[in-house]
């Protein structure tokens, strides 16, 4: 049986109340859902409330968890009323355990707003950076934030579920970990943002450095921030492409994923081929590893190795042009990578230019 607007509060107490006195209960449900269920034990951590931990070693590109959302929320609203109105519908139509799974989870608004509203915004993950609207997940609400963190997690459009992957090895007793924010903001930035969204002051791996390794690097994301604009300029793409390629490779290490995919835009744009195919190979090894082999962007790569041509940029220029056979063989890592980041011709209009000492 459901309940109406007007009773809508006290049976979140009511709910509520009990989930405090039974939360083991349901903590035994949330651990034996799900085909990788076994995979991670919902349980108390000190300082951190609950979370998941790894009952055994997760090896790197594991899916942890598969979850369809228990409901759809929209992801902005200016008016608060309707949007509660909605969310009030959408519990009505769940049974006693679903509403039971909503009401259990964190509430980082209280005081603020109602309590259905007050979790909705504390636990809301979005379908997609982009997406209209967002769900709520109780299995994976359960996962806490690291701004360290080993597991990613991904809206399948495919699946129309949330999937989270390990995109390292996790250990046998180590906390599965995702991150609430972007990962590209500075120190202050992620504190406030984490404090005023989710109720918490991170003390996590990255949060606990001293005060001038926190400053250094701030540094460095601010610097990679600026490059990352600049890749964004297509303007600048199609003028100065080894300038693009050398910025995307400098910003490898913190932003893997799309680096790879910028840099196949790169070539591509330029007819080069055969470096097209490299980056797209590699764009589509990190996004198996955080997304799986069925996730829209996994597929779209595949197809770019298949055929480089099929990419909607090829052949804006034909400055690099080559075709995907012209990919050498032979090469020791460090001359092949040369070779495909071009660092000896980016060095060599630098000295030409007169920006480089020899």
């Amino acid at each position: 049986m459901g309940f109406d607007e007007g009773s809508a509060f006290a049976e979140g107490q009511r709910v509520m109340k009990e989930a405090n006195s039974s939360k083991n209960h349901h903590v035994e449900k949330l651990n034996g859902t799900g085909s990788n269920g076994e995979l991670y034990t919902v349980k108390l951590i000190p300082d951190r409330g609950f979370g998941c931990v790894a009952t055994s070693r997760i090896p790197k590109g594991t899916r942890i968890l598969t979850e369809a959302p228990l409901f759809t929320v929209p992801k902005a609203a200016a008016d608060i009323q309707a949007v509660e109105e909605a969310l009030l519908k959408e519990l009505k139509s769940l049974s006693k355990d679903q509403q039971h799974s909503f009401f259990s989870l964190h509430n980082a608004h209280k005081g603020k707003c109602s309590p259905v509203i007050g979790i909705t915004k504390t636990n809301a993950i979005p379908f997609g950076s982009g997406g209209a609207d967002g769900g709520i997940f109780p299995r994976a609400a359960r996962i806490n934030h690291s701004c360290k963190q080993n597991a990613q997690n991904t809206w399948n459009h495919n699946l129309s579920k949330l999937t989270i992957h390990a995109f390292k090895d996790i250990e046998e007793g180590e906390e599965i970990t995702i991150s609430y924010v972007d990962g590209a903001e500075t120190f202050n930035t992620r504190q406030l943002c984490l404090e005023e969204a989710f109720g918490f002051v991170c003390q996590c791996e990255l949060c606990s450095l001293s005060a001038e390794e926190n400053k250094k690097r701030d540094n460095r994301l601010e610097e990679m921030a600026r490059l990352d604009s600049m890749l964004g300029n297509g303007r600048r793409i199609m003028s100065k492409p080894l300038d693009c390629l050398h910025d995307a490779h400098t910003i490898l290490r913190s932003r893997i994923s799309r680096v790879y995919n910028d840099a196949l835009q790169i070539s591509i744009a330029h007819s080069d081929q055969a470096r097209a195919k490299v980056f797209a190979q590699r764009a589509h090894d990190v996004r198996v590893i955080l997304e799986g082999e069925d996730s829209p962007e996994t597929m779209r790569l595949k197809r770019l190795i298949d055929s480089p041509t099929s990419h909607g940029l090829y052949g804006s220029s034909k400055e690099w042009a080559q075709p995907a056979t012209a990919i050498p063989q032979g090469l020791d890592e460090a001359d092949f990578e040369d070779w495909l980041w071009r660092q000896n011709r980016w060095q060599k209009e630098l000295r030409v230019n007169g920006k480089l000492q020899n």
